[in-house]
């Protein structure tokens, strides 16, 4: 990891800190999709964040991540691919 993205991280984990102490707040007042959301940004940034975790999932990291958006309605799986989900018309 170099120094900058180590830096980066460090710079994320303390802002998550301070964000973590009015997250329950925030949930009361959110709707059901924005509170999936939330929670979704909130495990990003809690894999990213732990450095043990990541060096061991990093490369499965894509696929995890996928599949949480695919949940929450932003992307689909085509074959082997994942793409963006395809708007209505």
């Amino acid at each position: 990891m170099t120094k900058q993205v180590y830096e980066d991280l460090k710079e994320l984990e303390t802002a998550y800190k301070k964000l973590s102490c009015s997250i329950s707040k925030a949930f009361n007042t959110m709707e059901y999709e924005d509170q999936k959301l939330m929670a979704f940004c909130i495990w990003v940034a809690r894999e990213v964040i732990n450095e043990e975790s990541w060096e061991v999932n990093s490369e499965s990291f894509a696929e995890i991540a996928c599949r949480k958006l695919n949940k929450l309605g932003i992307i689909d799986k085509q074959g082997d691919c994942w793409v963006f989900k395809e708007e209505e018309k």
